[in-house]
């Protein structure tokens, strides 16, 4: 069969069948797909927003000298990590050196303990903008099934004013 070139756009009004269809790669983007369109869910990344105040209430201070350790996701298949982020509301007045921190940690799957740190630390004081999130850098990004996240917090000994402790995680997951 004789192969037709075409070296402009071409607008079809109606239908188009076809034995094979080879699309150059990264050429239909978003706005090319049909809002209704039947794509499998296997074809797609879920975006996970997954967070915890440490059951502790926004106007609330956190017990000084205290780790709160919180369990916020299992994985039912291969994610990746995109960023981990921390704030308080209102930062409090202690002296610098009664800093809260935030770390993400890992259980990896068929392992009792979660002592995987995932993150560098986040430290928050009295000199960080209140209402503000702080980011990590994140040593290793990507979890199998079964690996579960932690969202670690450890308040100073020291605790004047300061309330709101929140943290979050986001991660993309492949639909299994």
């Amino acid at each position: 069969m004789a192969t037709d070139y075409f070296y402009s756009d071409v607008q079809i009004n109606g239908g188009i069948g076809a034995t094979t269809v080879t699309v150059p790669q990264s050429s239909i983007s978003d706005l090319n797909v049909e809002p209704n369109a039947a794509i499998a869910v296997t074809k797609r990344d879920h975006l996970h927003k997954l967070e915890t105040n440490f059951g502790i209430e926004a106007d609330a201070a956190p017990s000084t000298g205290t780790t709160y350790t919180f369990m916020v996701f299992v994985a039912s298949g291969a994610c990746k990590i995109r960023l981990f982020k921390a704030m308080m509301v209102d930062t409090g007045t202690q002296a610098n050196t009664n800093d809260f921190t935030f770390d993400l940690k890992k259980g990896a799957v068929g392992a009792e303990t979660l002592t995987t740190a995932l993150s560098a630390v986040i430290t928050i004081d009295s000199d960080t903008v209140d209402n503000t999130p702080s980011a990590a850098t994140i040593s290793t990004t990507t979890l199998v099934a079964g690996d579960c996240l932690v969202i670690e917090a450890v308040t100073p000994a020291t605790v004047t004013a300061a309330h709101g402790m929140h943290a979050w995680v986001e991660l993309s997951e492949a639909a299994n």
